[in-house]
């Protein structure tokens, strides 16, 4: 007797298990393999992707990939300064006649320059291009430890859905092996 008992809590601990696996302190309402409207195992999978921290930091990741590409692509180009500059002047300048000041007349003048400048280090070619190779490759291992990360899920919540109705039908068999030695204690 000591051994259904043993058997009756382990089956009771894995169908516990199997219908809350990977499921997030956030969840409202814990999944239920079975109930009215059953969830099929894409379900299950889309929950345990919601909720996994690894996951979601991994598609965090992939992004931020994304983003240092475009950095590496912006080091290709090269400096551009521009600057601007505008003068206007106004003087006076006194008119003579003789050695008398008969008044003043008004000069305007005005001076404008704009320049733009583009400069690019003969040397740092090499630097720019690992830079890059070393981004490329950052990209793809964020992206197969994304997708590594989503097929993991995947893997567990399927092992979790087969342990559930394994035990679930370890436990009908049990049962029917309870009744069958009832019966025939019976007789």
């Amino acid at each position: 007797m000591r051994k259904q008992g043993g058997l009756f809590g382990a089956v009771v601990v894995a169908i516990l298990l199997a219908a809350t696996a990977g499921f997030a302190r956030n969840a409202r309402e814990l999944p239920l393999i079975e109930k009215d409207t059953p969830l099929t195992i894409g379900d299950l999978v889309g929950i345990a992707l919601e909720n996994q921290a690894a996951y979601r930091k991994a598609t965090l990741d992939e992004s931020f990939s994304r983003y240092a590409m475009r950095g590496v692509y912006g080091a290709f180009l090269p400096r551009m300064y521009s600057s601007a500059y505008y003068r206007n002047t106004r003087s006076q300048v006194p008119t003579f006649s003789g050695s008398t000041i008969l008044g003043a007349s008004e000069n305007w003048s005005s001076n404008s320059t704009w320049d733009i400048s583009v400069s690019e280090d003969i040397f740092t070619g090499g630097s720019r291009w690992y830079g890059y190779k070393k981004a490329k490759l950052q990209r793809k291992n964020a992206e197969l430890f994304l997708a590594r990360s989503r097929d993991e899920i995947t893997y567990k919540v399927k092992e979790a859905v087969y342990a559930f109705f394994a035990a679930k039908r370890s436990l009908e068999v049990a049962e029917e092996v309870v009744k069958s030695r009832q019966t025939s204690l019976q007789y």
